[in-house]
């Protein structure tokens, strides 16, 4: 089964609209993450998951050619593990990176 193809029965989300009003699209599949900017037509492959072979696994899946990035980069490989991500000091950082003590004016900062 083809993951991406030319056109589908029912839209429940344009691509083309969200770009056109300025917004980020990214579609998420269990192999690959594409990326669709104002900036090019096609749809662009930024991500790839770990053991996924980019040609049979990904290329060979789609009825189009995407663009591939040169900055092709493997998806986190934390995604595919059933452990905790841990992915809260990715978004805010440690608490320690975080708080700010201004010893003459005898006051915190936090950066929430």
């Amino acid at each position: 089964v083809k993951k991406f193809v030319n056109s589908v029965y029912e839209t429940t989300f344009s691509g083309d609209e969200a770009v056109r009003r300025g917004q980020k699209v990214f579609y998420v599949t269990e192999r690959a993450v594409f990326r669709r900017s104002s900036e090019s037509d096609v749809i662009e492959l930024i991500e790839i998951a770990p053991g996924v072979d980019l040609q049979k696994d990904v290329l060979d899946q789609m009825a189009f050619e995407p663009k591939v990035s040169p900055e092709l980069r493997l998806m986190d490989p934390r995604i595919f593990t059933d452990a905790k991500m841990g992915a809260a000091s990715d978004f805010f950082g440690s608490l320690d990176d975080r708080i700010t003590y201004d010893a003459d004016k005898h006051t915190i900062y936090f950066d929430l």
